[in-house]
């Protein structure tokens, strides 16, 4: 009998030495601050946390072996049975906004078996601007103007997606004067999937203003505006068109209706977008010029018609400014860069500067300005229409990349690249 009386002695004082070691340096810690020892911050004399005694090294996220002291409080009855109080409301209130030690008077009494009553937070709102004219920001890139450096880019792609069309080749293109002046013919080709939506709603209230600036310059010109919506195959279309409106007001009722929809995977049927705006009644006295809004490439089966689609377009005397959203990535960029480089237009991109949409890729470009994509794009029909393409003025100026004098920079061979030059 005294045999088994002294084992259940030994294995009593076992259980105690066991439950005690989890909470030796918290206690310890909390015994100190309240005897004076302490000095508030939760740092012990050698400098380490003490939270870190309880798992190891700790810094930044917590991590699964970390214990809390809140975790590690002893309930009412862990502390009745260590002959304590079973009340903590009794100790001093220590902070737990820097120094990992939660203020035991925040989270409630910790001899109450019930849960702290936290309020629920609402969740915020993401701030979004109201769509309005004047609101996109972007810059834009020559590749003509700077061939040797497009052919660097090109040549140091990981992945080239011309790389087995038969008929591609790097050509240096040059800029043919306007076979009209006194009409222009305006196709926006528009990426209409779901990702686009931000994009997509604000172009809509740009239309206007970009029109209206290219009509004030040259009075009396006839402008007609046509649009193609292009999703992919398996969607509730592949290509909407909007045929060309000699009246602006009529083609923005017509393009307010449109939505972004579908899409689910990356590449779109950008290919037959192209297609169904090359395919549209162009006025052949007209200067023809494609704005095409996109954040996706086309498939990878279909590079090979895209760059016929170009070649097209070239063939037409149609100019394509590819205007690059959120969500692009390379691959992406060097599509669009050979539309704009093969017709002679410029390679346009949205910024993060608006705080509009997702995030933007940051060019592999090493010059230029940021202005509002409306401006931009009225500047880049005036452009076409006089072959004169104008310094932006610099309270139009909304950020520069590289440090832009006179429409140069220096770049880190010491060699120089053209950001704008006025012909």
């Amino acid at each position: 009998m005294k045999e088994i009386l002294r084992g259940m002695f030994y294995i009593s004082l076992l259980s105690l030495a066991i439950s005690g070691c989890g909470r030796s340096s918290d206690n310890a810690l909390i015994e100190r601050e309240a005897s004076g020892e302490g000095d508030g911050t939760g740092i012990d004399s050698s400098g380490a946390s003490a939270d870190a005694s309880t798992s190891g090294e700790y810094e930044g996220g917590r991590d699964e072996s970390y214990t809390s002291p809140v975790d590690a409080a002893p309930s009412s009855t862990e502390t009745a049975s260590e002959g304590g109080s079973g009340d903590l409301a009794d100790s001093p209130s220590t902070s737990g906004d820097a120094d990992g030690i939660t203020d035991y008077d925040e989270v409630g009494d910790a001899s109450s078996s019930e849960e702290p009553v936290v309020d629920p937070v609402e969740p915020s709102e993401p701030t979004q601007v109201p769509p309005g004219a004047g609101l996109l920001t972007a810059g834009d890139w020559d590749d003509n103007l700077n061939f040797d450096h497009f052919v660097n880019f090109v040549n140091g792609l990981i992945y080239n997606p011309f790389s087995q069309v038969q008929d591609f080749e790097l050509v240096r293109r040059e800029k043919e004067e306007a076979e009209s002046i006194s009409a222009l013919d305006i196709v926006f080709v528009i990426d209409a999937t779901g990702s686009m939506g931000d994009e997509l709603e604000y172009l809509k209230k740009d239309v206007n203003a970009i029109v209206e600036e290219v009509a004030l310059v040259y009075n009396g010109i006839s402008i007609h505006t046509g649009a193609v919506l292009y999703r992919d195959v398996g969607d509730s279309y592949v290509t909407r068109t909007i045929d060309f409106e000699a009246n602006v007001l009529d083609f923005q009722d017509a393009l307010s209706s449109e939505s972004a929809g579908g899409g689910g995977d990356y590449p779109e049927a950008m290919d037959e977008g192209l297609a169904a705006a090359n395919a549209m009644q162009w006025r052949s006295n007209a200067t023809k010029v494609i704005f095409l809004l996109a954040d996706a490439p086309t498939h990878d089966s279909k590079h090979a018609n895209l760059h016929q689609e170009i070649q097209e377009s070239r063939n037409a005397g149609i100019t394509i400014y590819p205007v690059a959203a959120s969500g692009v990535d390379v691959t992406t960029e060097m599509l669009m860069r050979t539309m704009a480089q093969e017709t002679t237009g410029r390679y346009v991109f949205l910024t993060d500067d608006s705080g509009i949409g997702g995030s933007h890729l940051e060019p592999t470009i090493p010059c230029y300005n940021v202005r509002p994509l409306s401006s931009l794009l009225s500047e880049l029909m005036i452009y076409e229409l006089s072959g004169v393409y104008e310094l932006p003025e610099d309270d139009e100026i909304i950020r520069s990349v590289g440090n832009p004098v006179d429409g140069q920079c220096v770049i880190e061979d010491q060699s120089y690249v053209i950001c704008h030059v006025e012909e």
